[in-house]
């Protein structure tokens, strides 16, 4: 077995739960389903990929259902065939297939859409540009790619996400947070244009381990604060254009 799929197999199987908590999580799934329809934009149905399946098979965060409802086709690799396999268990009408995306198992200019959210940054930077072509090769022409990654705009999530890679508290591989001035040469390399990039998911990075904390005091207690947590700095993100407050950077990718 790969040593990649292996790896994450043992992920899998040791995961029980999301890393983030619950309120956390779906702030995170609203993030993306709000930035993926502004890019989407209106028009005909489209054939979609996502590049990994955590959020459907251990969280909240999940937006597959909704792209369902906006595509005539959704589907869903992920390295690991563990986590593969739970999240077709959990989240339904999607083709789940485990496969790496450095080699995709698909022919070319198969899909119109596709949404790689903070998967490549699992990857060595060495690996990311094949990846990135593998992503180009089975995208039709003027296909829309919607990528996320770690933020090295975001100096607090930069400095937590080096701390939690230091002490490996995460629970599984981080490899690299990324500036914009770093990755639109990849994209470019790789065939596609960029024609916006934003931010997403604007919480200090505390905040997710402060709320597991309430919640495991008093679940239904803490509900309102920390859902008005999430609202208050969610406005410092200026709709995505604040990159130094995101967790991810999001580019939307046109193929040339």
């Amino acid at each position: 077995m790969d040593e990649c799929a292996a790896y994450w197999d043992r992920v899998g199987r040791a995961r029980a739960r999301h890393h983030l908590e619950r309120r956390v999580a779906e702030y995170k799934g609203r993030e993306h389903v709000r930035l993926i329809g502004e890019w989407l934009g209106a028009g005909d149905r489209r054939v979609a990929l996502k590049t990994d399946a955590y959020e459907e098979a251990y969280g909240p965060d999940t937006f597959v259902p909704w792209l369902l409802s906006r595509t005539d086709s959704v589907s869903v690799v992920d390295v690991s065939k563990a986590i593969a396999s739970r999240a077709k268990l959990v989240v339904h009408g999607a083709d789940y297939s485990c496969a790496d995306v450095r080699s995709l198992p698909y022919r070319d200019c198969s899909f119109d859409l596709v949404v790689s959210n903070s998967t490549l940054d699992h990857l060595s930077p060495s690996d990311v540009p094949a990846a990135l072509s593998e992503i180009n090769r089975v995208m039709r022409a003027r296909g829309v790619l919607v990528l996320t990654l770690d933020n090295a705009h975001n100096p607090l999530y930069r400095l937590g996400y080096s701390i939690e890679k230091r002490l490996g508290l995460q629970g599984h591989m981080q490899e690299k947070c990324y500036l914009d001035s770093e990755v639109r040469p990849l994209l470019l390399t790789a065939g596609f244009s960029v024609s916006d990039v934003r931010s997403i998911v604007h919480l200090p990075t505390p905040f997710n381990l402060l709320a597991k904390t309430l919640s495991s005091i008093s679940p239904g207690l803490m509900d309102i604060p920390i859902r008005m947590g999430i609202r208050f700095f969610s406005k410092f993100g200026m709709g995505g254009r604040n990159l130094r407050t995101g967790w991810f950077l999001a580019f939307r990718c046109v193929k040339d």
